[in-house]
């Protein structure tokens, strides 16, 4: 059950939000004057979340920013200790660790809701007993988890239901929930990649394999398309490849096969006397 400071945070959440989209200015107001109080300071957030994922541009949301704020989205799910790592990591670029920041704290945000959310058990349709509530939350925990894996599971599940109870409401809240989630999930303008960002990117994942290299292995292996960490791969296996290159002996080092040890003197002749075959 969601607790008192939980509420609130929801609470909070969701009155930044609304004003971020309806009194920016107002809500920037309270925000400036009020920078000590919590309850405010969750508004900012709400904030800034807001701005980021409907596109609108400030100079602070740049391209590592932006790759960092997404790729917090697959590691807070996936790899939540490696999250931390590489927001620990004097090696991480500074945007980029602003953006996983950011990115974390939004879902961290998102499941304190989501938890607030399950205990609205709907008393007005059933009897509100703890049978009944431990069913609703049983039902908006899988609605929610099958919403993300098969949509259509759920759905067809739901439009098969003749009568419903107390754990059907809650996979029914559950995949709304996830619904409106999803709606939150892509920021509305994508910048171009720039080279300069790319160069970043790669030189990133070259000191990590450099510093920390176990770091830089566990971050290469999370799945995504996400051009950053391809960028920060692609500048580990360098560094990989010129410490390989580094430890060979010299005759295995570079392209042995183009080198001509014999001059062209001293194959003058040397076939003469080989008779061809007949």
């Amino acid at each position: 059950m969601a607790t008192d400071k939980e509420k609130k945070i929801a609470h909070a959440y969701n009155v930044g939000y609304m004003l971020s989209m309806y009194e920016p200015r107002l809500l920037q107001q309270i925000v400036n004057k009020n920078k000590k109080n919590d309850f405010v300071q969750v508004m900012g957030l709400a904030k800034e979340h807001h701005e980021y994922l409907s596109g609108i541009p400030k100079k602070e949301f740049t391209i590592e920013y932006r790759n960092g704020f997404e790729n917090a989205r697959s590691l807070y799910e996936y790899n939540r200790e490696l999250l931390d790592k590489l927001i620990a990591s004097k090696a991480t670029n500074k945007n980029f660790k602003k953006g996983l920041i950011a990115g974390k704290k939004e879902l961290e945000v998102r499941e304190t809701m989501r938890q607030v959310k399950q205990d609205r058990f709907p008393h007005e349709r059933f009897e509100k007993n703890p049978d009944n509530e431990k069913l609703y939350k049983k039902g908006f925990e899988f609605g929610y988890k099958q919403s993300k894996n098969d949509p259509n599971l759920v759905s067809d599940f739901l439009a098969t239901e003749t009568e419903w109870n107390a754990y059907t409401a809650g996979i029914r809240a559950g995949q709304i929930e996830h619904a409106n989630e999803s709606r939150l999930d892509k920021p509305q303008t994508k910048p171009k990649i720039k080279k300069q960002d790319q160069q970043k990117d790669f030189n990133t994942g070259y000191l990590l394999a450099k510093h920390q290299p176990e770091l830089a292995k566990q971050l290469t292996e999370v799945k995504s398309q996400n051009e950053t960490l391809k960028t920060i791969k692609k500048g580990k296996d360098q560094y990989l490849n010129n410490a390989l290159e580094y430890r060979l002996p010299e005759w295995l080092k570079g392209d042995r096969f183009n080198k001509q040890d014999n001059s062209p003197d001293e194959d003058k002749g040397r076939d003469k006397n080989i008779e061809p075959d007949r």
